[in-house]
């Protein structure tokens, strides 16, 4: 009886285990430059469980927030929505204003 409930135990925490690092999605959270243009960065703030804040550099200062929803880091800019994925250790950005960059890699 005791080998059953000690079975039970670990099968308990490794179904935890597996559930709670399948729902984690990407690591967003830190800088970003451009492979193509080193002076074109992002840095990417973790605010909360999904919520992320996108600063701009060389923009002013500029930033905004977006959120994640099925791996996908959504942001609302200026009416159109721009989103970012991470692809092996790349981060990829989609949309109107990704024209003069669209890959990224971590610094």
């Amino acid at each position: 009886m005791q080998t059953l409930k000690q079975i039970t135990a670990k099968l308990t925490l490794l179904i935890t285990l597996i559930t709670t690092v399948s729902c984690s999605g990407p690591d967003y959270e830190g800088l970003w430059k451009c492979k193509k243009k080193n002076n074109i960065t992002i840095e990417i703030i973790k605010l909360s469980d999904k919520t992320y804040e996108l600063k701009f550099a060389g923009v002013n200062g500029a930033s905004v927030s977006g959120s994640v929803e099925d791996g996908v880091l959504a942001v609302n800019m200026f009416g159109n929505v721009e989103r970012f994925s991470i692809k092996g250790n790349e981060l990829k950005w989609t949309g109107v204003f990704a024209d003069e960059c669209s890959v990224f890699e971590k610094d």
